[in-house]
């Protein structure tokens, strides 16, 4: 059986997708088909385009076979055959971009063996050589700027090696590179191909435009990568773009940390590369471009005329308008549908307070309107100021995602028996984004900007004083944590905890929380 993929292999890397990965209808039905480096089965949509584009071309050649016909019938007829064609064929298209993106996110893209490896460089349109010895078996592959070698040991293939050579080394990919062959080796000895295929993806695409876009893509990046260090410094998640470093982190190459969980171990990362050149526009001559990457102009030692990619590991939940405001502001967009959904997002954990206190049952609803939600996985940007442009907007979801997912608990023990929880319900609202949190005691509307702004606090239908509201968001912005907050909020200001509506002078407030935060699922 022939098996097709839509990621042909070719001499240059990241080739272009045909408009159709299954041109002949020799392609036998139900048949499967290798999509990143996995044998899949057809799905519906590539049935659907086979099976239509047959009847399409039976249906015409019917027409054409016709001694007497009306010609405008059959104008009109070709017309609509060719329209329903071309949909088909937009709608496999749609797919096959998805797949690749999927790919170079590294969704999907199975097991660590060596025939999937091989498949996974050969869908980036890489040729591989394999050298088979009595003691290894070295798997090797790459493009015009890089070569990948990788030791597979028998009999269980285990494998030692892992090693990057570029044949034009600089700062950020240097020669040898043991920060990035131990990345590599590292991502191999996973059980899942993830963390290799995304990092094998950004290495493609750089290669790609080198080939194809008549510039150095792996020195831009190094020059935007020295350039950062520079401007940014020691910054950290709150500075103007974040913390930037260098193949660590499991990241080849330039990688931006743009937040970070303060108790946690979790970030919220930008893998950094290049898609193009920039387009000349109308008014600038063509004698105006230059082609080669050392000629490319500079604004404060950082390249410019270049179209940079962000990709967003992990991928995360954006509204409508704040993805508005990426696009008004000239920055590409790449994004996945949320489930739809209006129910309540419902999750439980037993809290345990500060000073070891008994812990606490808290039952949340976080509720909104998936529809005005998308998962945004990757952005461009054409220079500093735009990525900090992209970086303001991609912390507001970052914060958000990190107060309504943290903590992450997997199991809890049931509720004793008599005892009672907590209910929490945030409602989510998108324009302006904000989140209210009700409780039995006291509801909170905050704007969620950063940093945060506490806009509302009821407590027996009555707004609070200001001073309670900057009080409260010094507890949120030192904790990040929703149960906490809520747990503070109920002794100090809430009608749930006897002490009225009178604040208790609480030494540290929102410092002393954070420090002493604990939580135990």
């Amino acid at each position: 059986m022939s098996l097709r993929t839509p990621y042909p292999a070719s001499t240059s890397a990241g080739s272009p997708v045909p408009s159709t990965p299954y041109a002949s209808s020799a392609v036998t039905p139900g048949s499967g088909i290798v999509v990143n480096g996995v044998k899949r089965l057809r799905t519906a949509v590539d049935e659907k385009f086979v099976s239509q584009a047959g009847s399409l071309s039976a249906q015409f050649t019917l027409l054409l076979g016709e001694d007497k016909v009306d010609k405008d019938a059959l104008r009109r007829e070709r017309t609509r055959l060719l329209n329903v064609l071309e949909e088909r064929k937009s709608e496999v298209d749609y797919v096959t971009r998805r797949l690749r993106r999927e790919r170079d996110l590294g969704r999907g893209v199975g097991q660590v063996t060596e025939d999937n490896v091989q498949l996974l460089a050969k869908s980036f349109g890489y040729d591989t050589y394999l050298d088979p010895t009595p003691d290894k078996r070295t798997l090797s592959f790459g493009g015009a700027t890089m070569i990948i070698d990788i030791d597979f040991i028998p009999p269980h293939h285990t494998i030692t090696r892992a090693e990057l050579t570029m044949v034009t080394p600089n700062p950020l990919f240097p020669a040898p590179n043991p920060a990035g062959d131990k990345i590599l080796l590292e991502a191999l000895q996973e059980r899942e191909l993830g963390s290799f295929a995304r990092n094998l993806g950004m290495l493609a695409k750089l290669d790609k435009v080198c080939t194809e876009g008549g510039c150095d893509a792996f020195e831009i990046v190094s020059k935007l990568h020295e350039g950062l260090k520079e401007k940014a410094g020691g910054e950290s998640r709150e500075g103007t773009v974040g913390k930037v470093g260098a193949n660590e982190n499991g990241l080849l190459g330039l990688g931006i940390t743009y937040w970070s969980e303060k108790f946690g171990g979790r970030n919220w990362v930008l893998s950094i590369g290049v898609t193009a050149k920039s387009k000349p526009g109308p008014e600038v001559q063509e004698d105006a471009m230059e082609t080669d990457t050392a000629a490319a102009a500079e604004t404060n030692g950082l390249p410019t005329g270049i179209v940079y990619e962000a990709r967003l590991l992990p991928p995360i939940r954006l509204s409508l308008p704040q993805l508005r405001t990426l696009e008004e502001s000239g920055h590409e967009i790449s994004t996945t549908s949320c489930p739809t959904s209006s129910s309540p997002s419902s999750r439980r954990r037993r809290l345990t307070l500060p000073g070891g206190e008994e812990g606490v049952w808290h039952e949340y609803n976080i509720k909104r309107e998936e529809n005005e939600w998308r998962l945004l996985d990757a952005v461009e940007f054409a220079d500093v100021e735009g990525l900090e442009r992209v970086v303001g907007v991609l912390r507001e979801g970052a914060k958000m995602d990190n107060l309504l997912t943290t903590p992450t608990v997997d199991s809890v023990d049931e509720k004793a028996s008599g005892e009672e929880a907590v209910m929490v319900e945030v409602m989510v609202s998108t324009d302006p984004l904000t989140y209210t949190i009700s409780t039995s005691f006291a509801t909170i509307e905050i704007l969620a900007s950063v940093p945060v702004s506490v806009q509302r606090i009821l407590v027996g239908g009555a707004d609070q004083s200001d001073e309670i509201k900057v009080r409260v968001k010094k507890v949120l912005e030192a904790t990040e944590d929703l149960g906490i907050l809520v747990e503070w909020v109920r002794p100090n200001i809430g009608t749930g905890g006897g002490v009225g509506m009178g604040v208790r002078e609480t030494e540290g407030d929102g410092e002393r929380e954070g420090k002493r935060r604990k939580i135990t699922g």
